[in-house]
Formats: structure tokens, sequence, C-alpha cells
């Protein structure tokens, strides 16, 4: 489905460097005593995905996947009243902003896409959400370089992260491996909890780690994106997905079920 229309994009994303960050994860919540180091290597991440870019992307749909999958690819209706919500779907008054209202699925869908159109004659780069370490050294270094940046300003941003509360601690987060799940269609909703990171205008916190989740499936008004690119590596390709065991009610037995390695798996693409 979203794999047809590999037209070149025409749109311009702005991209920050970020040098290989090492760190102390107890910096970021203002600890000064404990002590532990991670290192982070270098990489690109975005600013946060405006209107119009994403705009280019459900064109593309439309055309090649169809009207009911091109709804399901807008932003949420919920996330405001339908006079305002009309509004911001209609006309060209935001498309310079930061989309919102963007779910965690439509915007891994997102990545997919443009990961598809930049990419030419074979996958070099992928694009994907920001792990949580990688947005955290990232807002930490553009800051200490008074950089001008979108991070923490006026919408959070989705990242690949995981949450689940019962092995939530920031040390644990902000490992380099990061915590990420990605849960099947039929699991319950509690495991498609992402995190989300950031302050924005709907919540303030003296440490934007803290901000909580959302639901994959939902998107929010006070939330947009950013990308990461990630080069494909011989590692990545040769990578396969784990097999985890799950009960089929249907075939009443225990069942082996792949669970993906990394986003080319969660795509469904096995580059060669």
């Amino acid at each position: 489905m979203l794999l047809s229309g590999l037209l070149v994009c025409q749109t311009t994303i702005n991209w920050f460097k970020i040098p290989a960050q090492t760190y102390n994860p107890y910096t970021f919540v203002n600890d000064t005593v404990h002590k532990l180091s991670y290192t982070v290597k270098e990489f690109s991440v975005s600013q946060q995905i405006t209107f119009k870019e994403y705009k280019q992307y459900l064109e593309d749909m439309k055309r090649d996947s169809g009207l009911a999958f091109y709804k399901s690819q807008l932003p949420d209706s919920n996330m405001c009243l339908k006079e305002a919500y009309n509004k911001y779907i209609s006309g060209k008054a935001f498309d310079n902003y930061p989309v919102l209202g963007i779910s965690w699925e439509d915007a891994l869908n997102y990545c997919k896409w443009r990961t598809l159109k930049d990419n030419k004659d074979s996958l070099v780069f992928l694009y994907r959400l920001p792990h949580l370490s990688e947005w955290a050294v990232a807002s930490d270094y553009l800051a200490k370089q008074k950089i001008k940046t979108d991070f923490s300003k006026y919408y959070a941003d989705w990242t690949l992260a995981a949450f689940d509360e019962s092995a939530y601690d920031f040390e644990h987060d902000l490992n380099p491996a990061d915590y990420e799940y990605f849960a099947l269609p039929n699991e319950a909703n509690v495991l498609k909890r992402k995190r989300i990171m950031g302050n924005s205008f709907k919540y303030q916190s003296n440490y934007a780690l803290q901000n909580g989740y959302g639901y994959s499936f939902e998107g929010y008004a006070h939330v947009g994106f950013r990308l990461v690119k990630e080069t494909i590596t011989p590692q990545m390709r040769a990578q396969k997905p784990v097999l985890e065991k799950e009960y089929s009610k249907e075939q009443k037995k225990v069942i082996l079920m792949p669970r993906p390695m990394n986003m080319l798996h969660y795509w469904g693409i096995y580059p060669k």
C-alpha cells in the first residue's frame, strides 16, 4: 500500500547534525550525584515535519493507495473541535507549521514512504523516529551550542521508545539500546503506548523527559514528529526477526510469531 508512486520528493527537510555524545542520563533530571556513562553515535535529526511536507505524503496516498487509506492518514479528528479541525486540514494556513494530530503509526508510515522515495536504485538509508536517547542528547547538544531549534518549544515529539511503567526509570529508558516494542495489531492497547518527549503549549515540565506517553494509534494536538536518518548497515540487512511465542485461539495452540528487530522488518522490507 505504501510502495507505489515512488516519485522524487520536492520538499526539503532541515537537518541538525549531532556529533557522537557521551552522556550521564542523571544530568537530564539535574542529578549531580549519580554517575553513569552512555554513548550515542553521530546522527542527523530533522526539524519537526511540517504540514506541507506531510501533505505531499497524503497526496501520494490518495492517488496510489485509495481514499480509505488516505483518510486514515489524516490528522486525528479528535484532537480538537470539528470547526477548528476542518479549518486546520483545509487550505494552506498551517502549511509551514509542524503537522499535528498524527499518530505514532502514521508517522512511521510517513517515514517508510519518505525512505522509499529518497533512495534511488537500492536502499542505502532509512528515516525513522528518534530513539529516546537520541532525542535527549540532540535537545541537550543544540541548547548548549545555542543553536536555534524547535525542540521543547510549542510541540512535543513522538519517539520510537515504548512506555512501560513497570520498567520505567530514566536510566533504563535512556540506555542507547532504548526500550522499544512493536505491538501486534491484536495485542492490548497497554502495549501500544509510546514515549512522548519535550515540552509543548499543553504540558510544561522542568524535565522534558518526564512528559509521559501516548497511544500509537492516536494523534494529539500538542505532538508532532521529526526524523532521524540512519544508514542501512550490513548487520541490519542480515538481521532476522525474533520469533516469539503467542497463543492462537483459532489454532488452539502456541505458535511462533515474528517480532520485528528494526524498522525494515516492521515495514516488511528485507533488502538484499
